[in-house]
C-alpha cells in the first residue's frame, strides 16, 4: 500500500506540473505496467482529483469544453493585444499570411493595420469582415460551413481550398496546450482545416494566452514539433514552457 500511494503522489505531481498526464509514459518513469497506472488514474479520478480520458489524464478543470466565441472575447483582453502586437511584427509588408478562427488571431487581424500589400487567406468569418476595410490586403476566404460557435469556415470547401494554396506564415489560436498531447481544440472540423493551414505555411505559428496551457481539448491540431513558434504571455507555467523548448518551439512571452 505504501507504495500505492507513493506511486499516486508522483502521478499527482507530474500533473500538477504539466496539467496532463500519458499512460504510456507513467508507466515508463514509473517501472509499472499500463494497466496498474490506468487502475491509478481511475482511482485518483473516484476521489475527483483528475478527469480522465483515453491514453491519459488531466486536471478536473483541465478539459476544454466548446465555448462561444462572445464568451471568449471577453477573456484575457490585454494578453491577445500584445501577443497580437507581437505576431504582428513578425508580418512584413508584400507578406502572404493565413489567419485561422479565434479572438487571439482576430486581434492580429486588427493589428494589421498600417500593413501594406498583403495576402491574407482565412477560414473565419468575422476576421474576413475586418479585413475588407483594408484596401491595401489582398483578401481570400476558403469558403465552407460556418460554425456559429466559433465563425469558422470547416468542411471539404475550406480543406481543398487550402490544399491549393501555400503562405508564408500562418497564424492558428487553440483551445489547449500539452507537450503530451500538442495544441487542441473541441472541434474535429475545425482542427483540421486548422491543421491543413499550419502544413501549408513556411512557419506555423500559434496563438495563446497563458490560460491555455496544461489543458487539453478534444481535437488535435499539431503536435509540438509540428509548430516553429508559439507567442504567448508572461504567465504561461515554467514547466510546460520548457517542456515545450525541449520538443523544438520557439517560445515568445509579451
Amino acid at each position: 500500500m505504501p507504495e500505492t500511494n507513493n506511486r499516486r503522489a508522483s502521478i499527482m505531481q507530474q500533473l500538477q506540473q504539466g496539467g496532463t498526464v500519458q499512460v504510456t509514459r507513467l508507466a515508463t518513469d514509473l517501472g509499472v505496467t499500463e494497466m496498474t497506472i490506468r487502475r491509478d488514474l481511475a482511482a485518483l479520478e473516484k476521489k475527483g482529483l483528475l478527469a480522465r480520458f483515453h491514453g491519459g489524464a488531466v486536471l478536473p478543470q483541465a478539459m476544454v469544453q466548446d465555448l462561444s466565441f462572445q464568451a471568449k472575447l471577453r477573456a484575457r483582453q490585454d494578453e491577445k493585444a500584445r501577443i497580437a502586437a507581437a505576431a504582428a511584427a513578425m508580418v512584413h509588408d508584400g507578406a502572404t499570411i493565413a489567419l485561422a478562427a479565434g479572438t487571439t488571431v482576430a486581434a492580429l487581424a486588427r493589428a494589421l493595420a498600417g500593413k501594406s500589400n498583403l495576402t491574407v487567406v482565412t477560414n473565419a468569418v468575422n476576421i474576413a469582415w475586418e479585413l475588407t476595410r483594408n484596401p491595401s490586403i489582398h483578401l481570400v476566404i476558403t469558403g465552407g460551413r460556418v460554425r456559429e460557435r466559433s465563425y469558422a469556415m470547416v468542411g471539404p470547401t475550406a480543406e481543398q481550398a487550402l490544399r491549393e494554396l501555400a503562405v508564408d506564415i500562418a497564424f492558428v489560436g487553440v483551445n489547449g496546450i500539452s507537450p503530451e498531447f500538442g495544441f487542441t481544440t473541441p472541434n474535429q472540423e475545425e482542427a483540421q482545416v486548422h491543421r491543413l493551414m499550419l502544413h501549408r505555411a513556411r512557419r506555423a505559428v500559434i496563438l495563446s494566452d497563458s490560460s491555455k496551457f496544461g489543458r487539453v481539448a478534444f481535437a488535435r491540431i499539431a503536435s509540438a514539433q509540428e509548430v516553429h513558434t508559439l507567442i504567448t504571455d508572461n504567465l504561461a507555467p515554467a514547466p510546460v514552457v520548457e517542456a515545450l523548448r525541449q520538443d523544438g518551439v520557439d517560445l515568445i512571452t509579451v
